[in-house]
């Protein structure tokens, strides 16, 4: 994959229960094709100090990838489209786009924590 988001199989970050979570759907655009999972099938944790993006299915996870980012590495939170997406973007410029229909309890979180969030929504074409 083109992404730093850590792709990991055991989590090193793991720092107990999370703040929040956000179940959503999940939108990957790498250099070559493509990955959608429909929502609700993905869960956005919201942790101190990084995120952690991941199948909501035990089954799932035996083929979707689990993303763990720290805040770091987040260059860019925006919302993306007219009611649901939300971007996060790395300073290389690579990114997944993370669809929930709690975007906006989902912007103020990461607002709280300190992530360079923009909420006005990006369009799309």
């Amino acid at each position: 994959m083109h992404f730093r988001f850590a792709v990991v199989k055991r989590s090193l970050l793991r720092s107990g229960e999370p703040l929040r979570s956000f179940s959503g759907g999940l939108l990957v655009r790498p250099m070559f094709g493509g990955w959608n999972a429909g929502g609700p099938l993905m869960r956005l944790d919201v942790f101190d100090n990084f995120l952690r993006l991941e199948a909501r299915s035990r089954i799932l996870r035996w083929v979707t990838p689990t993303w763990e980012i720290h805040f770091r590495d987040v260059a860019e939170v925006q919302a993306i489209g007219s009611n649901r997406g939300v971007r996060l973007r790395t300073e290389s410029g690579d990114g997944i786009i993370f669809r929930t229909v709690q975007r906006e309890q989902l912007l103020q979180e990461l607002t709280k924590l300190g992530l360079n969030v923009i909420a006005q929504p990006l369009r799309v074409r």
